[in-house]
């Protein structure tokens, strides 16, 4: 019989550590989703000091768990308190960590209102066609919470599993005239000079490159750019040594007389390759330098024996242009079944009828 418990932070990340890596590698997760990956989410974007975990155990046997944080918000006027995964604050193909009975797991974690009171549980960024997500609608059901579950991002990805010439020859005449001369124009440009990074020595160089062609991109202006949120700076500052130390770090950078014009990020984890991060300063946009990093750690990718390369973010046309073949995810709402959550859930499932 499984048991259930609530653990703090460092108690559960000492006490199950290795078994959660095991458990993780053996469900072929997300590498965001293993042990180490989320201390570095924890310890940079949340407060460890208010996160707890949820252990199943049966015996000896680590059967699954769950990261999570209560954060206070407000909805529609009211105060709320959410339970959300540290998956929700940041992971890629999200799904429950889970080696049996992943009802059981999200059942117990419904049940720990009892100890600690919330009002709705977010869960973002859930594998559309996962075991996770018929779960979430068979838990919902089975105990009464309300569920609300909006589309999220359809996610392009590669299959790749040949060489990057094999991978260019087959794309169409127009894309691959296209990918050449990009690369024609960018070498031709007086300066130019493409840097390879995936050791740890390298990290500060890249690092402030990255920061550099943030703060002249459109992501500047839209206020998502790394150099704008020193959060998000720190959380990088912290992953990217533990990528290289591990060999999961590929990135590139575009220079152009000492100037870095446009980067790509990526980490590898067996054998896929998930493009984090990645932009180009606006005033090299004529030669299309965002294009041309992009294009080019692909490439690296497939020549490094990749059978996958994921561009993780939403279906942008230059990415469906590399697959049309996508991941789709939802995001969902448990609200509970009682007190403020069962009338909150009630008002937001009616929101959405009257919304559509």
């Amino acid at each position: 019989m499984t048991e259930y418990r609530l653990m703090g932070w460092a108690d559960a990340l000492a006490a199950h550590r290795a078994d959660w890596l095991a458990l993780g590698i053996e469900g072929r997760l997300n590498p965001t989703l293993l042990p180490d990956w989320t201390q570095v989410i924890v310890e940079t974007l949340a407060d460890p000091a208010t996160v707890r975990v949820l252990v199943g155990t049966r015996g000896p046997t680590l059967t699954g768990l769950i990261p999570f944080r209560i954060r206070p918000s407000r909805l529609r006027g009211f105060p709320v308190r959410i339970l959300e995964p540290i998956s929700s604050i940041l992971a890629y193909h999200a799904e429950f960590a889970c080696r049996e009975d992943p009802a059981g797991l999200l059942g117990a974690l419904i049940r720990s209102r009892t100890e600690i009171p919330w009002e709705f549980v977010r869960l973002a960024g859930i594998l559309s066609e996962s075991e996770t997500a018929r779960t979430i609608h068979a838990v919902a059901a089975a105990t009464g919470c309300g569920l609300v579950h909006w589309a999220g991002e359809s996610s392009p990805y590669v299959p790749v599993g040949t060489s990057g010439e094999n991978l260019l020859n087959a794309r169409n005449k127009r894309d691959r005239y296209q990918i050449r001369r990009h690369a024609k124009d960018f070498e031709a440009t007086d300066g130019s000079e493409c840097r390879w990074y995936a050791d740890g020595a390298d990290i500060p160089e890249l690092l402030q490159a990255m920061l550099h062609v943030e703060a002249g991109s459109w992501k500047q202006k839209a206020g998502v750019a790394i150099s704008t949120r020193p959060m998000e700076t720190r959380y990088y500052e912290r992953l990217m040594p533990w990528l290289a130390s591990t060999g999961q770090l590929l990135a590139n950078v575009l220079w152009i007389h000492g100037e870095p014009v446009a980067y790509c990020l990526c980490n590898t984890w067996q054998h896929r390759y998930g493009c984090m991060k990645g932009t180009y300063r606006e005033e090299f946009a004529r030669l299309a330098v965002g294009h041309h990093a992009q294009d080019q750690l692909i490439l690296r990718a497939a020549d490094a024996g990749a059978v996958e390369f994921d561009f993780l973010g939403d279906a942008d046309p230059y990415k469906l242009s590399w697959s049309p073949t996508t991941r789709r995810h939802d995001d969902f709402f448990l609200y509970a079944p009682s007190g403020r959550g069962r009338w909150l859930g009630l008002a937001q499932r009616l929101h959405e009828r009257l919304r559509r």
